[in-house]
């Protein structure tokens, strides 16, 4: 629920945009709140587009409060975060997340479902239950469709932490490559190197080159520092120049 205010919503916007010339070989994708979308989400801009930070699985009917992936089609809106560490601490089940992202595909908005452990354990139980809520997110996508979405790897204890506590690229590295052995398990090792792989979890431009780099993610999923323009622009800078 950030930023408050329409002025404050339209300056960031602005200035991510004027952050984002140079940097033509990222794709920047920017969630704002809803009540914000539809003065953005038709914004012509070949550097930034606009999506929702959450969808509901129905196309119509008495759901006070919710927006179908319908409407945000019909907005211009291209992509929504699904299942977020938040979401899912409010009751959100990976279930609801697999139905969102088919409502999702069905009107050609891509889903950004985001999975990840909330703690971990020397035994690796972790690994299980992380393959677990990737099967179940995913369990209603088509085969033939699961390289239209995108996977955002959030692991919760990782969320808010120093730049010295983050999750180093190597450490991301091994979760990245067991991510593609369960979407492989899925559908097949090549839909599984299709699927774009995000990161999120404490990103700044201080981690982000460790992240990017070691990891070997497709992208990264900004928190905070989303809301800081110059720092949006030092992410691109470093993002930009990894081949």
């Amino acid at each position: 629920m950030n930023p408050l205010t329409k002025k404050e919503a339209v300056a960031i916007a602005t200035s991510t945009k004027k952050a984002t010339r140079g940097f033509n070989r990222v794709k920047v994708l920017v969630a704002p709140p809803a009540i914000f979308i539809e003065h953005f989400a038709k914004t012509k801009s070949k550097s930034v587009i606009f999506g929702m930070q959450n969808i509901h699985e129905g196309e119509t009917g008495s759901f006070t409060g919710e927006i179908s992936a319908l409407m945000a089609m019909h907005m211009g809106v291209q992509f929504a975060i699904l299942g977020h560490s938040e979401r899912r601490a409010m009751g959100e089940r990976s279930e609801d997340v697999a139905k969102k992202a088919l409502s999702c595909l069905e009107v050609g908005i891509t889903p950004v479902i985001c999975v990840g452990e909330r703690t971990r354990d020397e035994s690796g139980h972790f690994l299980k239950e992380l393959a677990l809520e990737v099967r179940t997110s995913l369990a209603l996508i088509p085969k033939t469709k699961l390289k239209n979405v995108i996977l955002a790897y959030e692991p919760i204890w990782a969320i808010g932490k120093s730049d010295e506590e983050a999750l180093r690229g190597n450490d991301l590295f091994e979760m990245v490559v067991f991510l593609r052995k369960t979407l492989s398990e899925i559908g097949d090792r090549k839909i599984a190197d299709e699927v774009s792989i995000l990161y999120g979890g404490s990103v700044s431009s201080s981690t982000i080159e460790d992240i990017a780099r070691g990891g070997r993610v497709n992208g990264v999923l900004v928190g905070r520092k989303s809301m800081y323009p110059d720092e949006v622009k030092k992410m691109l800078a470093v993002l930009n120049d990894i081949k």
